[in-house]
């Protein structure tokens, strides 16, 4: 089907992201899926056409679409890499329009191979492929890391002090209900000489946000969504919250041990224990302040106290 990129973008931008399903023109439909502005378009089989993503500022606009530009390129020339191919980018809107990826995330692959209730049996073959995905995801990510060495003044500052000051500023805009946990906090935050390592690693390509829902596998190549968070650093963060995910993942009482797949990235993290306390902190910032601004009193009720005794876990640990 022929589409008008620059329709679609017009009339989406207009929309609510609280509209459960949009009718953009004869046979083709937008619905809003996931946490961000993103919205899935297919037509009237249900079938997917295209993906818009639409952005709140420039900054983190220009990040995605250079993010997808050098995924693109590195699509181009390795193999095991693929990408959505963007079909429009819209600069007045802040919006970009893409093909989706092949493939299963890896989040709905991990879930079919160790979560008890999918995978009741162990079977082989679902822990066989799991892992062959995941191979193939650190593949990815060295190739990535090693991608790109120019700077760009919209790329967030990943080394180990960027990170530090980005959670000394998070901490500063949350009204904590707990003072003890805010004081832990600031106060393991402050101290860099904690630090032994003492390695920057400002000249590496770091992707960022290396959750399981922002990478698929079609059986051979590896693709990724959500380039919002790339910029340079220390490539090791990536690998500390992989891990971490991995570790977060497990556990969980109903999904078996995946332990397997932490063994093939434990030797790539060459960093500190407080660069790694350091870099998983800032995750569980970043999801308590979107706690914080959530409207529903329900939900923070249900979730503030879980997320500062994560905060406490890892600084005390």
């Amino acid at each position: 089907m022929k589409i008008d990129a620059a329709e679609i973008v017009a009339v989406l931008f207009s929309t609510s992201r609280d509209t459960s399903l949009v009718h953009l023109r004869e046979g083709l439909y937008g619905k809003c899926v996931g946490r961000n502005n993103v919205w899935k378009i297919i037509n009237a089989s249900r079938e997917l056409v295209c993906y818009v993503k639409m952005f709140e500022n420039e900054r983190w606009f220009r990040r995605e679409a250079k993010g997808r530009e050098i995924a693109d390129t590195l699509a181009a020339q390795f193999q095991g890499m693929i990408s959505g191919k963007v079909i429009f980018n819209s600069q007045e809107h802040r919006a970009i329009v893409s093909e989706g990826i092949p493939g299963r995330s890896y989040a709905d692959i991990f879930s079919s191979a160790y979560r008890i209730d999918r995978n009741l049996f162990r079977t082989s073959e679902r822990l066989g492929y799991a892992e062959k995905a995941f191979s193939a995801l650190i593949n990815w990510l060295e190739v990535f890391h090693n991608s790109n060495k120019l700077r760009c003044e919209t790329f967030y500052d990943h080394s180990t002090d960027g990170v530090r000051k980005r959670i000394l500023f998070i901490a500063s805009e949350i009204k904590w209900n707990e003072t003890a946990v805010e004081r832990a906090v600031f106060d393991f935050a402050s101290n860099l000489n904690h630090c032994s390592c003492k390695q920057t690693g400002e000249c590496e390509s770091v992707f960022g946000d290396v959750c399981f829902d922002n990478f698929f596998f079609d059986g051979v190549g590896v693709g990724a969504v959500d380039f919002e968070d790339i910029g340079f650093g220390n490539s090791s963060r990536d690998w500390v919250l992989l891990d971490y995910y991995l570790r977060v993942m497990q556990s969980h009482n109903h999904y078996y041990s995946s332990a397997r797949l932490t063994e093939l990235i434990g030797s790539k993290i060459v960093v500190c224990g407080y660069c790694r306390k350091l870099f998983c902190l800032e995750k569980e910032m970043l999801a308590l302040k979107r706690i914080h601004k959530s409207s529903s009193r329900l939900f923070q009720a249900l979730n503030l106290r879980k997320y500062e005794r994560r905060l406490v876990d890892i600084v005390c640990r």
